[in-house]
């Protein structure tokens, strides 16, 4: 579920001077694919991914197996899934150990709406978890304690992107027209 890419690009002056031809191996094992760029880095040397952690399997352990995603997010010691079909944030330390779950399907305090099509997570700077389901932000601690359940306005329930920047305020954008209306 979780990965990272560490991606090596030349310069255009190191692009000058090579023939285009990309050097490297790509290497796959299980469902992990390695790629190791020996083309030339603007860090020098090169590059190669490593598996820091793994979350989610074909089978197993529940708390492993996920629908389809809406979101992940990361504070600095967590890492948090929202599934969108079981409507519930997954919480797991750095090495993949699921540790608890936020919310739940339903319609009340901390829950996530099931009839909603609209659903996305976001993590703030000071641990915070926030989903946006349809016309509700749903807040949370980093434990998965629900902290409070803010109201969305109309506009923003169907075409809104929910984001956290430094302040540590929730902000919901979403396209308007000329004259100011969604």
């Amino acid at each position: 579920l979780v990965a990272a890419c560490v991606g090596a690009c030349a310069t255009p002056e190191d692009d000058a001077e090579s023939d285009a031809t990309w050097v490297g191996t790509i290497t796959t094992e299980g469902n992990v694919t390695t790629v190791v760029n020996e083309s030339g880095s603007v860090w020098g040397g090169t590059a190669t991914l490593v598996e820091e952690a793994s979350i989610g399997m074909a089978e197993g352990p529940e708390d492993q197996l996920f629908g389809p995603l809406a979101g992940v997010g990361m504070t600095a010691d967590r890492i948090f899934v929202l599934d969108a079909q079981l409507r519930v944030i997954r919480s797991y330390d750095a090495s993949g150990k699921h540790l608890a779950d936020c919310g739940g399907p339903g319609q009340g305090p901390g829950e996530l709406d099931p009839s909603s099509l609209l659903v996305e997570l976001a993590t703030s700077a000071d641990g915070r978890v926030l989903a946006h389901v349809g016309s509700e932000i749903e807040v949370f601690s980093a434990d998965c304690e629900h902290i409070e359940t803010l109201s969305v306005p109309p506009a923003a329930m169907t075409l809104g992107a929910l984001m956290v920047v430094s302040d540590g305020i929730p902000y919901l954008s979403f396209p308007m027209d000329r004259e100011g209306d969604p």
